[in-house]
């Protein structure tokens, strides 16, 4: 276990002044800013996934119409199914879980100090 800036480092002693027991006690500010970490990513993937639901209402009525559309000009009829159209949704929405997810888990877990230091 590594300590961290802010934490309470506790060192026992035998009788000889030989180091026999370490224990680190977590910053409660790091503790929170954990929580605050979590719950900005939770913003950021509902605020993107949003936007999907939002494309998809748009979109899938009108790429529907237009598939229609463009399969009558075929000499062969073919039905069009609207399952094919939720399961490009649901693979929208699981590349903006994926997509999302590891930024906001990177922007969250980012070091301020490193951020500072590039700057």
């Amino acid at each position: 276990m590594k300590a961290q800036q802010g934490d309470t480092v506790e060192i026992n002693r035998n009788k000889n002044h030989q180091i026999t027991f370490i224990r680190f006690k977590p910053n409660a500010n790091r503790k929170l800013a954990d929580g605050a970490a979590f719950l900005s990513k939770i913003l950021k993937m509902g605020y993107f996934l949003r936007m999907a639901i939002l494309a998809n209402i748009i979109a899938l009525p009108v790429s529907y119409w237009l598939m229609k559309e463009w399969l009558t000009r075929f000499a062969y009829k073919t039905e069009l199914s609207g399952l094919i159209f939720f399961e490009v949704a649901g693979i929208l929405f699981l590349l903006v879980i994926i997509s999302s997810g590891y930024s906001a888990w990177r922007a969250g877990t980012m070091n301020p100090v490193d951020v500072i230091k590039i700057q």
